[in-house]
């Protein structure tokens, strides 16, 4: 590999390096925008659709024969199972207000400075890109990494001051190229497709929400959808009293 062709790598893999590490950025921040916005919505929503679903399967169980301590059993075990679901939906409220708290001061040219610090770094020292990263240079991305994705600026300029002297610099020498370009030409692979995926996923593929206008609309089509949640959820209480002496409620 001629040391054009491995610098034209390194700048492709830089390039998408860059792209994957923004748009996470970006996916963090508008998904729990969006559960603090809906949260109430959102959590109607889970504690009927769960709810439809185990009645569901407890009347196809007991159409199927199955007996009925067995079925008691299992909507039991509903319940432990929603239980944990729902903490850990109350976990990711609890996050997404956390992070309204800390950005809601936040300009448009704060988040912009963020970014443009955070590139800046990786450009330099992202272990994929830097060949020879030292083992701290790796700890440094462990720990700077997760603080650029939530947003915390203040602890991110703080972390990046407090390890800036050991950063090192690293000469690769062109019998190296063949060597490191192989490496550098998997991650873009690997890193390509992930970039691939993240933009065809929520929310970045429904960034049309994030609007005056798309919160409007997503709160409408949300409580539509709760509506027929819950006349489906009236007519399956109905059709689950006719097959047991009990009712089946989530709480």
């Amino acid at each position: 590999m001629t040391k054009e062709e491995f610098m034209n790598l390194k700048e492709d893999l830089t390039n998408i390096v860059i792209e994957y590490e923004v748009n996470q950025r970006k996916s963090y921040f508008l998904n729990h925008f969006y559960i603090s916005h809906f949260k109430e919505e959102l959590e109607q929503q889970r504690y009927i659709q769960y709810e439809n679903q185990y009645l569901i399967d407890a009347i196809a169980k007991h159409t199927d024969g199955v007996p009925e301590e067995e079925i008691k059993a299992y909507l039991d075990g509903c319940k432990k199972d929603f239980a944990l679901h729902i903490e850990q939906f109350h976990q990711a409220i609890s996050e997404a207000m956390e992070l309204d708290r800390r950005c809601k001061n936040y300009t448009t040219q704060d988040i912009q400075e963020l970014d443009n610090a955070y590139i800046e770094y990786c450009k330099n020292y992202h272990p994929a890109i830097k060949a020879h990263s030292t083992e701290v240079e790796r700890k440094v991305y462990s720990l700077l990494s997760p603080i650029y994705r939530i947003g915390n600026i203040s602890a991110f300029k703080m972390l990046l001051n407090e390890y800036k002297d050991v950063f090192t610099s690293t000469y690769i020498e062109e019998e190296e190229y063949d060597t490191i370009g192989y490496y550098y030409k998997e991650s873009l692979t690997n890193l390509t497709e992930l970039v691939h995926n993240l933009k065809n996923e929520f929310p970045l593929n429904h960034e049309e929400i994030f609007t005056e206008t798309g919160i409007t609309q997503e709160l409408i089509r949300l409580r539509e959808k709760n509506y027929k949640l819950r006349e489906m959820n009236q007519s399956l209480h109905e059709d689950f009293k006719l097959h047991f002496s009990y009712d089946f409620i989530l709480e």
